[in-house]
């Protein structure tokens, strides 16, 4: 019979999976994040989860499945939202998102948390996919991008451009979406763009 194992031998892969908190500076102010670590020496490829506009949806549900597929998954709130301090603004999401972006793969928390800094990928979706796609565009180290239902902003600054009351047309329609103050995040609902300011453009009819 083979001698039972010693209480001080750990059981299973080692070390185990883990959740950490983790923080970020950008633009003077802290940004809150969730890093799924997976279970093993690693190094682990990192995804950063980029989420769209702050509602109810924050992708922790990307990044379970993520690390269950062996991939270490970030979930960070960009400056504004979610409890982080500074002001919510589509130029803060994208500044966010790059500084996340590099930060991952900074030597002192890649040690930290087992991360390969030679293989990170972004995932994004709605107003997180236009990120997920600005920053890969201006990060050459981004090894993959995702973007799913990615919100466009370029068209919806053509949009703005072309006409001269778009603009504060499409502030006001994003404004009335909003939640008051005090409301929670079961209150908050995705904007729509006022009649005119997002138009979909047909694509050229082929020759057969």
């Amino acid at each position: 019979m083979a001698d039972a194992p010693a209480d001080d031998v750990p059981i299973g892969p080692v070390p185990p999976a883990s959740t950490p908190a983790v923080t970020f500076i950008s633009g003077g102010h802290t940004l809150l994040g969730v890093l799924h670590v997976p279970a093993g020496p690693g190094p682990h490829p990192v995804v950063v989860l980029l989420h769209g506009f702050p509602g109810n949806e924050r992708n922790f549900d990307l990044a379970q499945a993520l690390r269950q597929a062996g991939y270490a998954a970030l979930v960070f709130h960009y400056r504004g939202s979610w409890g982080v301090g500074g002001s919510y603004a589509w130029g803060h999401v994208l500044e966010d998102a790059a500084r996340v972006t590099r930060a991952v793969r900074e030597e002192a928390a890649a040690a930290e948390h087992r991360l390969d800094p030679g293989r990170p990928a972004l995932v994004g979706h709605s107003l997180g996919g236009f990120a997920a796609l600005m920053t890969a565009a201006q990060d050459s180290a981004v090894r993959a991008v995702v973007s799913v239902a990615a919100f466009d902003l370029g068209v919806a600054a053509v949009g703005c451009r072309a006409d001269p009351g778009a603009r504060e047309a499409y502030a006001a329609g994003w404004q009335d979406e909003l939640p008051p103050a005090d409301a929670g995040p079961s209150r908050h609902r995705f904007p729509r763009s006022p009649p005119g300011v997002l138009k979909r453009v047909k694509p050229p009819v082929q020759a057969p």
